[in-house]
């Protein structure tokens, strides 16, 4: 399901997995995020997971890889939610692998994850061409004000 907040969309995926004592279940999940040419880039990366380790040993972890050399792990029981900044990009490749592993004396359950994309604002030109005449007119007028 596409999430289509301004400056930070992205999906929620709604799933069923569980995994009792001594069981392993998971997925992995591939997909690109791109943004149109009038867009702006993305410099962040959030995922958020609903889990729940039951027993001694009872996990829920997911590990996600993008395309430009980040990383991102959650592992935890219940709500958990991480985010990584990085340099923007106009194109990623998001690889994710989300398991929950009984372990020997547990149970595990997920039902939900969420990825969404931050994204940059980058000054255009003439903005930057203003704030430098700005910081020139107040030097100028410092050394003016000297005389």
């Amino acid at each position: 399901m596409p999430i289509a907040t301004p400056g930070n969309p992205g999906f929620a995926f709604n799933f069923d997995l569980n995994a009792g004592t001594g069981e392993i279940a998971g997925f992995s999940l591939n997909y690109a995020a791109n943004v149109s040419p009038q867009g702006n880039p993305i410099g962040k990366f959030s995922a958020s997971q609903v889990g729940t380790g039951g027993g001694l040993t009872g996990d829920v972890g997911l590990s996600a890889t993008l395309s430009n050399g980040a990383t991102l792990g959650l592992d935890s029981h219940g709500l958990d939610t991480r985010s990584i900044m990085f340099d923007p990009v106009r194109d990623l490749a998001v690889d994710e692998r989300f398991a929950v592993q009984g372990g020997g004396r547990g149970f595990a359950t997920a039902s939900s994850l969420i990825n969404q994309f931050g994204e940059v604002s980058i000054p255009e030109p003439k903005s930057l061409a203003m704030l430098l005449t700005g910081i020139l007119g107040l030097i100028g007028g410092m050394r003016w004000r000297r005389r």
